[in-house]
């Protein structure tokens, strides 16, 4: 009976392998599910799909990454790698491993139904699935996306352009879409705005963006980065704006009430369960702020489940 073992104190990482899966410290090889994965560009060595590189580069032009093509399996040392669809943005991935023991299925940002924005996902049924899910109680994207619309129209009605802040990757793209199908005309950031253009010359259009100029109070929403929510740009127009900030999970401290709206990129616990009942896996783990809370749900429901929480290990036997 062969062991395999993942580590969570650095991201988390495959024991015994080089791989780690959607880490970016500098010294990993890590597997990068999207584009859409925090901090990413500082990863020092990465696996990815081309499209994911591609859209790394709009704004990280020297971005490195080995690339290979959806459903073709691949080499690294023992380990055979497989990519899969996973329907969120254009390049998301979900990775089948093997040769380490049981085979499992690492899946991070996924689109249960694709639209858009991506292509649909493949659903793939291994032993074990490794999930990233955020906090157990997030609403799912819908809900969020039209939390989104409803903020945007209340706010220029009362005289005032809404600016949404969110990672230029993904977020961004999926709200300026949900602005535009319900006739709200949308200005971006240049970093949204280069993204956004790229997309659509992937033949996936979040609709027609314009770059921020002049800021013209009740004129449009404006979508912003995050990192930037200080920016000159911003702070001279205070008065004619009203900023939210998309945040993932409870704990993230971007959480301003009254001023954000809780938008996770990750699957909603009842997405999770949606998906596990898709893909039938004999065992799940969780990773991520809500690793627990859904793990203790997915076994409510009968699933053997269990988080993979930082600073510790746990096994997994095949």
């Amino acid at each position: 009976m062969s062991q395999l073992r993942f580590d969570v104190k650095q991201g988390l990482g495959l024991v015994g392998s080089i791989l780690r899966l959607d880490a970016v410290h500098r010294h990993d090889l890590t597997f990068v599910s999207s584009a859409a994965v925090p901090g990413v560009a500082r990863a020092g060595r990465a696996i990815c799909s081309e499209l994911t590189r591609g859209l790394m580069r709009v704004n990280s032009p020297k971005f490195q990454a080995l690339v290979a093509p959806y459903m073709r399996p691949f080499a690294l040392g023992e380990l055979e790698l497989t990519m899969f669809p996973a329907g969120y943005i254009p390049g998301a991935a979900q990775l089948l491993v093997q040769g380490a023991g049981q085979p499992f299925l690492y899946v991070s940002h996924l689109n249960l139904r694709g639209g858009e924005l991506a292509p649909g996902p493949v659903f793939v049924e291994a032993p074990t699935l490794v999930i990233r899910v955020g906090d157990a109680s997030h609403p799912n994207r819908e809900q969020a996306l039209s939390e989104v619309v409803d903020r945007a129209k209340a706010v220029l009605n009362a005289g005032k352009s809404p600016v949404f802040m969110a990672p230029p990757v993904g977020k961004a793209q999926q709200v300026i879409k949900a602005l535009f199908d319900n006739g709200i005309p949308v200005a971006a950031h240049r970093s949204i705005y280069k993204v956004s253009k790229e997309f659509r010359q992937l033949g996936f259009d979040p609709g027609p963006v314009s770059q921020v100029g002049e800021i013209k109070a009740g004129a449009n929403a404006i979508v912003w980065p995050l990192n930037l929510r200080r920016s000159p740009t911003i702070a001279r127009a205070a008065k004619d704006l009203e900023l939210i900030l998309l945040f993932e999970n409870a704990a993230d401290p971007n959480a301003v009430s009254g001023h954000s709206i809780r938008y996770s990129s990750l699957l909603s616990s009842s997405e999770v369960l949606e998906f596990v009942g898709i893909t039938k896996p004999k065992t799940v783990y969780t990773v991520g702020p809500g690793a627990s809370s859904v793990a203790a749900l997915l076994s409510k429901q009968g699933i053997s489940a269990h988080a993979l929480v930082d600073k510790e290990q746990l096994n997994l036997f095949s």
